[in-house]
């Protein structure tokens, strides 16, 4: 038997007069499709066939009888279109933006019947292969080039009429190739100073031929709202204009944990990061992206700590005294050229918003009852700062409560980070009538002699505005000004004013980048 010939159903069964029915009948044998049912990516795959002869029948040659293979990627929505031996197909100048990835549409697929669908992307076709009998037909191997579900056809040609073809879609005939999976997560908080990073855990089957890699970005949190009565929460963005970090391709050819490169954070990155971690693999026709995290994903979102405040003003001070407040700041950032931290210290007259009775009283800090306002203090380290002192006034006698304000300055400006509560119990100070040596009046059950020691009433600076324009505030005091006309900026994480966002933006440099290893900042 010569080869190139196909042992062909056509003898009838026996005890059947061939005369009565006319000589030999031909009849197609019977092929089985055992495809291999799992492959890795960047592994290899296989079909295989087998023939046999029909009921009642035996086999004799058929010239010229070939079997071709054909492998059908699934097509999936949002996932990248393919053509022959799993190439990238790519947009031209009249069917979009040139050299873009095609991808499938939920709508394309919908008007699909499932044969077409099953049929729609033929990633392998092979050459004939000849026949010459019973037996396994197996195809060549294929390298495969994607995730996926690939569905086999095998085909039988003689004398170049298709006498065989399969069922796409069959069961026996369908090679699975499991997708890698990417799991991150990021550091919750962190303060300045610290090294912010992400992990990644790769999940799944993972061969180490796929050519797998992981890409991580950062990018600050700057989402804008335009003022209104109820606005509603902003998208969050991971635009190129936010992102300040990005690694190079980091090569994974092991299932686990995979931790990026930091970057040290400064005040630049505040309020907070949004991570994004890109799982890649590497195609025949080059680098294509399997999986890419979603901006704004609570668990990839790290909220940068601002400097924290908080403070203690003297319990009770005489008229004539000199009193003070105390601030103690923490989480600092490094210093830095341009850059100056200080406080101010405000003094406030008690004024109740709402009735003595009241479950939990409200105070007013406002101009109309501002006091006094000291002169900044520069803050050059974390610790205990104590307020310029200021004289107890005889018109002030009762209770007073001090304000304290961490700024930041700037490229000439001042900017408001974080600012005491009104009203805060451990910022009252009572002011009592001053006894001057004679026996205390009938109504100053808390009067005391005053201090020897005396400061000059120069040392505090009257009741005034701040020179220039008022400064913005956190939380609901708003934004004014330039700041207040270019958007508020929202932090989603952390109370900050739409002057310092502002001040942010200026400040941060370029993207840093990293490759697979921690290294310094590229300016």
């Amino acid at each position: 038997m010569a080869a190139g010939a196909l042992l062909w159903g056509a003898v009838p069964a026996a005890g059947v007069d061939e005369a009565a029915g006319g000589g030999r009948a031909v009849t197609p044998p019977i092929a089985v499709s055992r495809a291999q049912p799992e492959a890795q990516l960047g592994g290899t795959m296989r079909d295989e066939m087998v023939l046999g002869p029909a009921l009642g029948r035996s086999l004799l040659p058929q010239p010229e009888a070939q079997a071709i293979f054909t492998a059908y990627l699934l097509p999936v929505a949002g996932e990248p279109k393919y053509g022959a031996r799993w190439k990238v197909l790519r947009a031209d100048s009249d069917v979009g933006q040139a050299g873009e990835v095609l991808t499938w549409t939920a709508e394309e697929l919908s008007e699909m019947t499932p044969e077409e669908r099953c049929t729609a992307q033929p990633v392998f076709v092979s050459e004939g292969i000849d026949l010459s009998g019973a037996g396994p037909i197996v195809s060549p191997a294929v390298r495969v080039g994607s995730p996926g579900i690939i569905h086999w056809v095998e085909e039988i040609e003689a004398s170049e009429t298709l006498v065989h073809r399969g069922i796409c879609g069959a069961p026996s005939a369908t090679t699975v190739v499991p997708r890698a999976r990417l799991d991150t997560a990021a550091p919750p908080t962190i303060r300045m100073g610290e090294t912010a990073s992400d992990t990644a855990f790769l999940t799944g089957a993972v061969s180490p031929e796929a050519g797998y890699s992981v890409r991580f970005e950062a990018f600050v949190v700057a989402d804008v709202l335009t003022d209104g009565p109820s606005p509603a929460p902003p998208s969050p963005r991971c635009s190129p204009a936010e992102r300040v970090f990005e690694t190079g391709e980091i090569p994974v050819r092991a299932v686990g944990p995979l931790k990026s490169p930091g970057f040290v954070v400064d005040l630049e990155y505040a309020p907070g990061l949004r991570w994004v971690a890109t799982l890649s693999f590497l195609g025949p026709s080059g680098r294509i992206e399997l999986q890419r995290g979603d901006c704004g994903d609570p668990a990839e979102t790290t909220a940068v700590e601002l400097p924290s405040l908080s403070t203690s003003a003297d319990a009770e001070a005489a008229v004539g005294d000199a009193m003070r407040d105390r601030a103690r700041v923490a989480g600092l950032p490094p210093a830095r050229e341009g850059v100056a931290w200080e406080l101010g210290f405000e003094l406030f007259r008690e004024r109740r918003l709402n009735g003595a009775g009241g479950p939990a009283p409200e105070f007013l800090c406002a101009p109309e009852n501002l006091l006094a306002e000291t002169v900044a203090v520069a803050v050059h380290a974390p610790g205990e700062i104590p307020s310029p002192p200021v004289i107890a006034r005889p018109e002030w006698v009762g209770r007073v409560h001090w304000v304290a304000t961490l700024w930041v300055r700037s490229e000439g400006q001042r900017f408001e980070v974080s600012r005491g509560r009104c009203g805060d119990p451990a910022e009252s100070t009572v002011v009592v009538a001053s006894g001057l040596g004679g026996e205390p009046g009938a109504g100053a059950a808390a009067e005391r002699v005053p201090s020897a020691s005396r400061v000059p009433e120069a040392a505090v600076t009257a009741p005034r505005e701040a020179p220039g324009r008022r400064l913005p505030r956190t939380g609901s005091d708003g934004a004014e000004g330039a700041a207040g006309a270019a958007g508020l900026v929202r932090m989603a994480l952390l109370p900050a004013c739409a002057g310092l966002a502002l001040l942010l933006g200026r400040m941060r440099g370029p993207t840093a980048t990293r490759g697979a290893s921690p290294g310094d900042r590229q300016p």
